[in-house]
Formats: structure tokens, C-alpha cells, sequence
């Protein structure tokens, strides 16, 4: 959405004799691809925590083929129970100090 949001105005621009706006929107685009791409990230190897593997599992992605699919599929199983290396089981309710 966000990088939708940041080609409209070089393609608003690209009948334009200048390259001014689509140098300006290239830059935009850049720059919003880059603060995507770090929360992503986060968010990956989150879940790898969560499930108790790794975050340097994330470095599989970009295998060709099948990097990327052996990262979804280990991002679909689901982790051990209780709390492991990485911290508590994210699935585990604590109403206070009673866990439910």
C-alpha cells in the first residue's frame, strides 16, 4: 500500500520533460521500502522466537526457490508450550499473578 501510495506522483510526474518529480518519487519509494522492511524483519524473527528457533533462520529467505517457503512454513508451525529460550509462551493467557 505504502509503496502504491508513493508511485502516484511519478506517475503524475513521467509525462513531465524534467526528472525532477521522478527522481524525487524514486527517492520516496526508497525510503519507504527501507522503513518497511525493518519492522518485517521484526516481526520474523519474533515469530522464529516465539516457536523457538532462531532469528538467524531469517538469513533462509533468500535462497532462491525454497528459501522463502521453508521460512513460511517454519513461521506456520506452531511453537512448544510454556516458556522456552527466547521468553514466555505468547498463546499463555496471565490474568495477575494467576496463569490461565
Amino acid at each position: 500500500m505504502l509503496t502504491f501510495v508513493l508511485i502516484i506522483p511519478m506517475v503524475a510526474t513521467s509525462p513531465d520533460t524534467s526528472d525532477t518529480g521522478a527522481t524525487v518519487s524514486a527517492i520516496l519509494i526508497a525510503v519507504g521500502a527501507i522503513g518497511a522492511l525493518l519492522p518485517a524483519i521484526a516481526v520474523t524473527v519474533r515469530r522464529l522466537h516465539d516457536s523457538d528457533k532462531t532469528g538467524w533462520l531469517y538469513l533462509l529467505g533468500p535462497i532462491p526457490s525454497i528459501g522463502g517457503l521453508i521460512l513460511f512454513v517454519m513461521m506456520l508451525l506452531p511453537g512448544p508450550p510454556g516458556e522456552n529460550q527466547y521468553g514466555g509462551d505468547p498463546k499463555e493467557v496471565v490474568l495477575g499473578d494467576v496463569v490461565a
